[in-house]
């Protein structure tokens, strides 16, 4: 199991990542579910999908993303702490960020069992299209 805990939150926040993904520059999208305790899911109150962009040209270009079930709300003081940690345990999008990056985070609704494989796909992606990948997704 991977988590990601914050050090610097003093609430002791735990955040669990279900899924990432690369946006290539083909166009084509290279994504990886994580393996995670179900229990552990159930018991974390939010659900984020969140696109990290570089803002390194004029046009803002989604580079990777990622699915997160997390005790922290985007309201939190260590939120960006928590999603640079889950960033940082995957090579390539870790290699991603830089001083032009940023998260764009937004808050999912879906209750119940995990949401698949497929669903997460669509909830990035949508995420990304929102955001103005630029041709990338």
């Amino acid at each position: 199991m991977q988590l990601a805990m914050s050090d610097s939150n003093q609430k002791g926040g735990l955040s669990v990542p279900l899924f990432h993904c690369l946006f290539n520059s083909n166009g084509s999208i290279t994504h990886f579910m994580h393996d995670f305790d179900v229990e552990l899911y159930h018991s974390l109150p939010n659900l984020y999908a969140v696109c990290i962009s570089d803002t390194s040209s004029k046009q803002k270009k989604i580079t990777a993303g990622f699915l997160i079930k997390t005790s922290y709300s985007h309201q939190d003081s260590d939120f960006i702490g928590a999603l640079t940690n889950v960033v940082s345990i995957d090579t390539g999008m870790n290699n991603l960020i830089n001083e032009r990056s940023s998260f764009l985070p937004a808050r999912i609704g879906i209750s119940g069992a995990p949401p698949s494989e497929d669903e997460m796909l669509r909830a990035i992606v949508t995420q990304a299209l929102k955001h103005g990948v630029g041709g990338s997704a």
